[in-house]
């Protein structure tokens, strides 16, 4: 039995309690977590307590006023979790009753989290446009689409805001809605979290983590070791000094954002020409 099978079993079984049966001697019986344990038997059996925990918010929201009048919507995205999309369509909702008419979507410090998440808030925005493609070693590709069952929630501009902690699924977020014009980056470049790694089993009941992938961005470009850097730069503290400190922060000072030259930039936007992008001079790193 490998380290997936009792993965699985355990993934499986939705009890309050897990009860695992296992043995350091190659000679026993295979484990499982159901077999009874004699008292002549070498196995040990030890009982584990489930924890089950709720996914948290991780989206907060606010207006602000501009000195020119505009009002600006503002939402900050923690995590890519299970109710992020949900949550970001809430705060969506909210602050087109409230009258914003810009967006900021801050996702600095977002080191990530679930992949299909990234592609469903990105459908709050864009209508099934590619937002990334996952390019193997053997130059194979398969290109990821924005999608969200209810669809696009508002067609407003947008403003991401980003840091060298944004992230992977962050980076995905952001690439895939700036090369689709349908918004533009602030802040400074991101970390560049680009791989797409598997683990395989091995007949030890080891695993192998292998890069299968990388993340190529609808326009060409590689994330990983690169980072994206932002079209409207913006200093700020060091990410990492801000992950520890946020909570002791203000909200931020949307202002700090040129939002004229935002919109000059996605008015003046080549779209993406070809969304089965491949990259025939980058390695697999």
């Amino acid at each position: 039995m490998t380290a997936m099978d009792v993965l699985d079993m355990m993934s499986n079984d939705d009890s309050d309690t897990v009860k695992i049966v296992y043995s350091h001697s190659s000679s026993s019986p295979t484990p499982s977590t159901q077999d009874a344990v004699s008292s002549t038997d070498p196995r040990t059996e030890i009982t584990l307590k489930r924890s089950k925990q709720k996914a948290v918010n991780p989206v907060s929201s606010f207006t602000q006023s501009l000195s020119d009048g505009t009002l600006v919507g503002y939402i900050r995205l923690k995590e890519f979790n299970n109710e992020a999309a949900a949550e970001t369509s809430k705060a969506i909702a909210r602050l087109e009753r409230e009258g914003v008419q810009e967006y900021v979507l801050d996702l600095r410090g977002n080191t990530g989290g679930g992949f299909q998440f990234a592609l469903n808030i990105g459908g709050l925005f864009l209508h099934d446009k590619p937002m990334v493609t996952a390019q193997g070693k053997q130059q194979d590709s398969m290109v990821f689409r924005s999608s969200y069952p209810s669809g696009v929630v508002t067609e407003k501009p947008l403003v991401l805001w980003v840091d060298g902690l944004s992230a992977s699924a962050s980076e995905v977020l952001a690439s895939g809605l700036r090369d689709n014009c349908r918004a533009v980056l602030a802040g400074t470049r991101t970390f560049g979290k680009g791989k797409i790694q598997a683990v395989f089993g091995l007949s030890n009941g080891g695993g192998l983590t292998l890069t299968v992938a990388q993340y190529i961005t609808p326009k060409g470009s590689i994330i990983q070791s690169k980072g994206i850097e932002p079209d409207l730069p913006i200093s700020s503290i060091s990410p990492y000094v801000k992950y520890f400190v946020d909570p002791l922060l203000s909200k931020p000072d949307v202002s700090v954002i040129d939002f004229t030259k935002a919109k000059s930039i996605l008015d003046t936007c080549p779209p993406v020409v070809n969304s089965l992008v491949t990259n025939p001079g980058s390695k697999l790193l």
